[in-house]
Protein backbone atom coordinates (compact mmCIF):
# COMPACT_ATOMS: atom_id res chain seq x y z
CA UNK A 1 0.00 0.00 0.00
CA UNK A 2 1.52 3.33 -0.98
CA UNK A 3 1.91 5.77 1.85
CA UNK A 4 1.32 9.47 2.00
CA UNK A 5 4.31 11.72 1.39
CA UNK A 6 6.06 10.90 4.63
CA UNK A 7 3.04 11.06 6.95
CA UNK A 8 3.31 8.46 9.68
CA UNK A 9 1.28 7.56 12.71
CA UNK A 10 3.66 7.33 15.65
CA UNK A 11 2.67 5.49 18.82
CA UNK A 12 4.77 4.52 21.75
CA UNK A 13 6.11 5.35 25.16
CA UNK A 14 8.33 8.25 26.12
CA UNK A 15 10.30 9.12 29.26
CA UNK A 16 10.54 5.51 30.37
CA UNK A 17 12.90 5.73 33.36
CA UNK A 18 15.82 3.34 33.34
CA UNK A 19 18.62 2.87 35.82
CA UNK A 20 21.85 2.16 33.97
CA UNK A 21 24.64 1.38 36.42
CA UNK A 22 23.35 3.95 38.89
CA UNK A 23 22.70 6.60 36.24
CA UNK A 24 19.06 7.45 35.65
CA UNK A 25 18.23 7.65 31.97
CA UNK A 26 15.09 8.08 29.92
CA UNK A 27 14.15 5.94 26.94
CA UNK A 28 11.57 5.75 24.16
CA UNK A 29 9.87 2.81 22.50
CA UNK A 30 8.09 3.88 19.35
CA UNK A 31 6.46 2.37 16.33
CA UNK A 32 5.99 4.40 13.16
CA UNK A 33 3.37 3.31 10.66
CA UNK A 34 3.19 4.80 7.18
CA UNK A 35 -0.33 5.96 6.41
CA UNK A 36 -2.00 5.56 3.03
CA UNK A 37 -3.08 8.58 1.02
CA UNK A 38 -6.67 7.66 1.80
CA UNK A 39 -8.67 4.83 3.33
CA UNK A 40 -11.04 2.72 1.30
CA UNK A 41 -14.08 0.72 2.45
CA UNK A 42 -11.97 -2.44 2.76
CA UNK A 43 -9.79 -0.78 5.42
CA UNK A 44 -12.90 0.24 7.36
CA UNK A 45 -14.07 -3.39 7.28
CA UNK A 46 -10.68 -4.48 8.63
CA UNK A 47 -10.92 -1.81 11.35
CA UNK A 48 -14.42 -2.92 12.38
CA UNK A 49 -13.26 -6.55 12.59
CA UNK A 50 -10.28 -5.54 14.73
CA UNK A 51 -12.38 -3.43 17.07
CA UNK A 52 -14.98 -6.20 17.46
CA UNK A 53 -12.26 -8.71 18.36
CA UNK A 54 -10.65 -6.31 20.84
CA UNK A 55 -14.00 -5.41 22.43
CA UNK A 56 -14.89 -9.10 22.74
CA UNK A 57 -11.56 -9.75 24.43
CA UNK A 58 -12.12 -6.85 26.88
CA UNK A 59 -15.58 -8.23 27.72
CA UNK A 60 -14.33 -11.81 28.11
CA UNK A 61 -11.13 -11.04 30.04
CA UNK A 62 -11.53 -7.74 31.95
CA UNK A 63 -9.09 -8.72 34.71
CA UNK A 64 -6.49 -9.88 32.21
CA UNK A 65 -6.75 -6.54 30.39
CA UNK A 66 -6.06 -4.74 33.67
CA UNK A 67 -3.05 -7.00 34.13
CA UNK A 68 -1.98 -6.26 30.56
CA UNK A 69 -2.16 -2.49 31.08
CA UNK A 70 -0.34 -2.73 34.41
CA UNK A 71 2.41 -4.83 32.81
CA UNK A 72 2.85 -2.09 30.23
CA UNK A 73 3.04 0.56 32.96
CA UNK A 74 5.75 -1.54 34.66
CA UNK A 75 7.53 -1.69 31.28
CA UNK A 76 7.22 -5.47 31.35
CA UNK A 77 6.54 -5.86 27.65
CA UNK A 78 7.35 -9.58 27.68
CA UNK A 79 4.55 -10.17 30.21
CA UNK A 80 2.23 -7.84 28.26
CA UNK A 81 2.86 -9.87 25.11
CA UNK A 82 2.11 -13.12 26.96
CA UNK A 83 -1.16 -11.73 28.31
CA UNK A 84 -2.09 -10.48 24.82
CA UNK A 85 -1.56 -14.02 23.53
CA UNK A 86 -3.79 -15.46 26.27
CA UNK A 87 -6.64 -13.02 25.59
CA UNK A 88 -6.42 -13.31 21.80
CA UNK A 89 -5.36 -9.84 20.71
CA UNK A 90 -2.06 -10.43 18.95
CA UNK A 91 -1.59 -9.41 15.35
CA UNK A 92 -1.95 -13.08 14.41
CA UNK A 93 -5.27 -13.26 16.28
CA UNK A 94 -6.59 -10.10 14.65
CA UNK A 95 -5.65 -11.41 11.20
CA UNK A 96 -7.46 -14.67 11.97
CA UNK A 97 -10.57 -12.64 12.85
CA UNK A 98 -10.58 -10.83 9.52
CA UNK A 99 -8.70 -7.76 10.68
CA UNK A 100 -5.23 -6.38 10.13
CA UNK A 101 -4.51 -4.06 13.08
CA UNK A 102 -6.35 -1.33 11.18
CA UNK A 103 -8.83 -0.92 14.02
CA UNK A 104 -5.97 -0.02 16.29
CA UNK A 105 -4.41 2.33 13.74
CA UNK A 106 -7.74 4.07 13.04
CA UNK A 107 -8.53 4.56 16.74
CA UNK A 108 -5.04 5.92 17.49
CA UNK A 109 -5.22 8.24 14.47
CA UNK A 110 -8.64 9.56 15.52
CA UNK A 111 -7.51 10.06 19.11
CA UNK A 112 -4.35 11.84 17.97
CA UNK A 113 -6.30 14.10 15.62
CA UNK A 114 -8.78 15.02 18.36
CA UNK A 115 -6.03 15.65 20.91
CA UNK A 116 -3.97 17.72 18.48
CA UNK A 117 -6.89 19.86 17.31
CA UNK A 118 -7.08 23.16 19.14
CA UNK A 119 -10.14 25.38 19.25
Amino acid sequence: MPTNTGMKLVAGFDDMPQDTNGVTASAQRLIKMGLPDRLDPDKITLAVNDLRAILSSFESYPDEHLNLQNAILRQDFREAREIAKRVGITEKDLLANGGQLWGVVVVIAIAAAVLLEHD
